[in-house]
């Protein structure tokens, strides 16, 4: 999962046998399973050679992008290009949230050994993860990635647990929060006889809801950050 890009070589540009998985596939697979165990992961990037023919992708939760090929030995700007992008790039143009934090901490029954939690900051708070108690929607490379966590508030005192749903959502979608608050105006507007007590009783309590932004302070949204990296119109 730490790998910042992915490869995938074969020796010979010959058509796979039908049998055979190519390696565009390969390539694929990798992805999808980087992006389904690393809760960091906003995109990525890979690059696929068979013999001097290559191509590279672009992986992310709504677009999976790929160059037309070309021979890197003929035209090795192109992968100079690329390597020198990736080596020079920072975290978050490899495709890492920083709003995110994969942290490790000592377990108290034998110090030597760590468990891995991630941290997600929200507005001025953050929360570490507890368990998770759902990902399998997290799977699909082209989805939500749904994952929804115990987590507990780090900075208040007794750490209160809660629940965090981290999710890809369309971009013109509202959030739940948004959702949730034009059904309570509507209740106030047509039914102003209904109480708080029917919200606590048929409806959970958003503590924290917000849309993720880059450090250029822009929704992380796939089609804007597509236009910036790729100069789309």
């Amino acid at each position: 999962c730490d790998r910042p890009a992915l490869e995938e070589y074969k020796k010979d540009d010959k058509p796979e046998d039908q049998n055979d998985v190519g390696i565009s596939e390969k390539l694929v697979g990798k992805a999808s399973q980087t992006m389904y165990a690393d809760p960091t992961r906003r995109f990525m990037f890979g690059t696929t050679i068979e013999n001097r023919t290559a191509r590279f992708w672009f992986f992310s939760r709504a677009i999976v992008l790929v160059s037309e090929s070309f021979d890197f030995l003929k035209e090795y700007t192109h992968l100079i290009h690329y390597v020198l992008s990736l080596s020079f790039a920072t975290a978050e143009e490899l495709g890492y949230d920083m709003s995110v934090t994969c942290v490790a901490y000592p377990l108290a029954a034998n110090p030597s050994e760590h468990a891995i939690q991630y941290d997600y900051r929200i507005g001025d708070k953050t929360y570490r993860t507890v368990n998770c108690l759902s990902l399998f929607r997290a799977s699909g490379l082209l989805s939500r990635a749904t994952r929804v966590w115990a987590v507990c508030q780090i900075e208040e005192e007794g750490h209160p647990l809660c629940v965090h749903k981290d999710v890809w959502i369309p971009s013109n979608a509202q959030t739940e929060r948004e959702i949730q608050q034009e059904i309570f105006d509507s209740i106030e507007k047509n039914h102003p006889e209904i109480g708080d007590g029917y919200r606590e009783k048929y409806f959970m309590k958003i503590v924290a809801c917000e849309v993720v932004k880059t450090s250029q302070g822009y929704n992380d949204d796939m089609p804007v950050v597509r236009a910036r990296a790729f100069g789309d119109n």
